[in-house]
């Protein structure tokens, strides 16, 4: 997503993934929150009090606002999934919803999209 940069990912695989994002495009923010609340996972502001420390930004310098994307379940599918979004964990569900994002803002190619697509589906 354009603006944006994953900065860490934790937690535990099977209960709950946690990604730490930077995300410098008000555009994307927006396309965040949309993407967060149709996949059904939180979304958390926070500051980067480490980085604030260290004065690698300014005190109101859009780096130190950390964005966390709670993703509840585990990360991979389990192995008598279905094919299918119902087949999908949460965290593939998220993927399915940046895959089209990014076709329909032409950043994404269409063979690109489409494998994608299929693995996010279980499919292949």
């Amino acid at each position: 997503m354009p603006g944006v940069a994953v900065e860490r990912v934790h937690g535990r695989s099977q209960d709950c993934t946690w990604l730490d994002l930077t995300v410098r495009s008000p555009w994307s923010l927006v396309r965040l929150a949309n993407l967060t609340s149709a996949a059904n996972v939180g979304l958390q502001v926070g500051y980067n009090w480490y980085r604030h420390g260290k004065h690698e930004f300014g005190p109101d310098d859009l780096g130190l606002v950390v964005y966390r994307l709670e993703v509840p379940g585990a990360r991979e599918p389990g192995p008598d999934s279905e094919p299918g979004p119902d087949g999908s964990t949460t965290l593939q569900i998220v993927g399915i919803c940046l895959v089209d994002y990014l076709r329909e803002k032409e950043l994404l190619v269409d063979a690109e999209a489409e494998r994608l697509n299929d693995a996010f589906n279980n499919r292949g």
